[in-house]
């Protein structure tokens, strides 16, 4: 049997179908693990272990290389000096499997030789779109049928298809919206266009379906970022820096305006925001108690697992910024700010897919996404787009479907 880069890229394709639906897993690995795995085996086997990574993606592996190494720093602070007495048996060994897994994923996402330009393009379009159709068919199930072969399609009334609880498709549904109208643009075929356009506002719909108030924020803060960048901001032409510090200017003159007036129903909407499903107070409890405890070891943390102090043992935290702080400390707070800032900086011409970091984000400062391998994977192909769409002498593609 010939092994070669093209069928390595194609098992790992058919991985990253799967890995949105955690239903399809058996205990911690499903097929989307499984494939990603086998996939990784052959592609050592056909680069004979080396690896040739694109510059294109160096903040994803720079974040991660940097967070597990301060992890790893925080855990030996907590052995040391704490005894280990922070954080809930096990749950350090399957975070810090879980990160490592995730870069392992990126590293095969950003060989060059794996993916070279243009086709890494092609590849996460291709992907994306899938998943659009993905969706939706669930989605139209979902409006007749609760559960197919088995599996739920709804959590009560709210669309959660093939997933362990809401948050898992929220995540990615409020996220795809924007990508999938960024995705437009790579089509040459109007009935293409169409479809993916369609595609882009089922996603919003299934996001406001979902039941998450981060989901519903994601949508609405995104579009609000994505319309404000496509109206006041300039990648190019004569005095665009100008122009873009008067913009910024304007818009938080009327921004503080703007809270002044409304501050208490903004007060109320953002304690809902970060309460939400907040029984007797218990995220309020747990941001506090995970806030000060992480004070003891502030410069890098207690290392992976769950270290938020509640009901007399420990939990997670179910914010990635206290999570962050937590294992790796502040300077893994750095790190990760450091991150979203390159990736900003990577889209800041495409305001659709910097509309869906926006989304993203609201599930970085209310929920936890550095488990979540598909939120890397959208994030990956964030990266990958964006680029293609900013470099006019690129290889943009061109296909009708």
């Amino acid at each position: 049997m010939i092994i070669s880069y093209r069928s390595v890229r194609a098992l790992l394709f058919l991985a990253m179908l799967f890995i949105p639906f955690t239903s399809l897993r058996f205990g911690i690995l499903g097929f989307g693990e499984i494939f990603i795995l086998i996939s990784l085996v052959c592609f050592l086997y056909v680069g004979r272990g080396r690896l040739n990574l694109d510059v294109r993606l160096q903040p994803f592996l720079w974040f991660w290389v940097s967070f597990l190494v301060l992890s790893i720093l925080g855990l030996l602070v907590n052995a040391f000096f704490f005894g280990l007495q922070s954080g809930r048996p096990g749950t350090g060994l399957f975070d810090f499997a879980s990160y490592f897994f995730i870069l392992m994923s990126v590293v095969l996402l950003a060989d060059r030789k794996l993916f070279p330009q243009g086709v890494s393009e092609k590849f996460f379009r291709d992907l994306f779109f899938l998943w659009g159709v993905l969706f939706s068919v669930l989605y139209f199930l979902s409006l007749f049928y609760s559960s197919i072969l088995g599996f739920s399609l709804r959590y009560h009334h709210f669309y959660s298809p093939l997933v362990n609880n809401v948050h898992q498709a929220a995540s990615i549904t409020c996220s795809m919206a924007f990508v999938m109208l960024s995705v437009v643009r790579f089509y040459s075929s109007l009935f293409m266009r169409v479809l993916a356009f369609l595609m882009g506002l089922l996603f919003a719909r299934m996001a406001l379906e979902s039941g998450s108030t981060k989901a519903l924020m994601g949508v609405v803060v995104g579009g609000c970022v994505a319309v404000f960048f496509l109206i006041f901001y300039r990648s190019k032409g004569v005095g665009k820096l100008y122009f873009n510090l008067m913009a910024l200017g304007g818009v938080a003159i009327f921004g503080m305006a703007f809270v002044s007036m409304y501050h208490s129903e903004i007060l109320s909407f953002g304690v809902q925001f970060f309460t939400e499903n907040d029984g007797s107070s218990a995220r309020e409890s747990l941001y506090l108690n995970g806030f000060n405890h992480g004070l003891r070891s502030f410069l890098v943390g207690f290392g992976p697992g769950s270290h938020t102090p509640y009901s007399g043992g420990f939990s997670d935290a179910h914010n990635s910024i206290l999570t962050v702080f937590l294992q790796g400390g502040f300077l893994g707070v750095l790190v990760l700010v450091y991150f979203f800032s390159r990736l900003l900086f990577l889209v800041r011409g495409n305001f659709f897919l910097i509309g869906a970091l926006a989304a993203i984000l609201m599930y970085v400062i209310g929920g936890d996404i550095l488990r979540r391998l598909p939120i890397w994977v959208i994030l990956v192909g964030i990266g990958y787009l964006s680029q293609s769409l900013q470099d006019p002498n690129g290889s943009r593609i061109r296909s009708g479907g």
